[in-house]
């Protein structure tokens, strides 16, 4: 027995609705039909519905929660809040392009792991993705099998990072922080939220704000885009 979820979202950004893909508790592992998996989220964006659809399905099958856009603010604004485990990005939506949207990530210093996906063959733009900060590049037309081998890979390779991230520690001001403070600093270099980095620091939200709030006077930054500017330009 099979079961989606389809949950309209609420976007005030865009009159065009976001769905969400919940897998249900009877999914299974597509490869061996018997082994669960574990539900990471995986954001898809594309505003061909059609391809939604497909990506939705296939990804829900395999045990994936799947949140489907149709454009960027959508994405942009829930990425904010939360950090999907990875994101399938069309190159050709309207609008700011695949490109323009990975490289607004990697500038706030997002490195959620993104499958850029085309419908051309161009060496070109793939090559262009993969300096931009892509973890791969997939072609249309997909194979179901194909495509979640690149997921798994995508994951399972950024995975490391993302609980263990190990940052340069030759950044200006980087001696002023605390082993906590770098703890916090590492979370939100991931694209952890506050109640994401307080449950895993077993810390309050208050606690784990307070201590952002002084990492960043410490290292003269605004925001945590601008200390990750710091931090990838050294």
């Amino acid at each position: 027995m099979r079961i989606i979820a389809i949950v309209e979202l609420d976007q005030p950004q865009s009159t065009i609705p976001t769905y969400r893909f919940h897998a249900g508790p009877y999914f299974r592992k597509i490869s061996d039909g018997t082994a669960p998996v574990s539900q990471a989220e995986i954001y898809v964006v594309d505003d061909d519905i059609e391809i939604r659809q497909i990506l939705a399905l296939t990804l829900s099958e395999a045990g994936y929660d799947v949140t489907c856009f149709v454009d960027a603010p959508s994405l942009m604004s829930a990425t904010r809040a939360k950090a999907p485990a990875c994101i399938l990005l069309d190159i050709g939506l309207p609008g700011p392009s695949g490109l323009q949207i990975l490289e607004k990530f990697r500038n706030r210093g997002d490195l959620t792991p993104i499958i850029i996906v085309s419908g051309a063959n161009d060496i070109r733009t793939a090559v262009e993705a993969f300096k931009k900060g892509a973890i791969d590049y997939v072609e249309k037309p997909f194979s179901g099998s194909d495509l979640l081998a690149r997921v798994e890979e995508a994951i399972s390779t950024t995975s490391g990072a993302r609980e263990a991230p190990k940052l340069p520690s030759n950044f200006p001001g980087c001696e002023l922080l605390s082993q906590r403070e770098w703890e916090i600093l590492e979370r939100c270099a991931v694209g952890a939220s506050t109640r994401e980095i307080a449950k895993l620091l077993a810390l309050s939200p208050r606690t784990v704000e307070e201590y952002r709030t002084r990492l960043l006077r410490k290292l003269g930054a605004r925001n945590i885009a601008e200390v990750m500017r710091k931090v990838l330009s050294a």
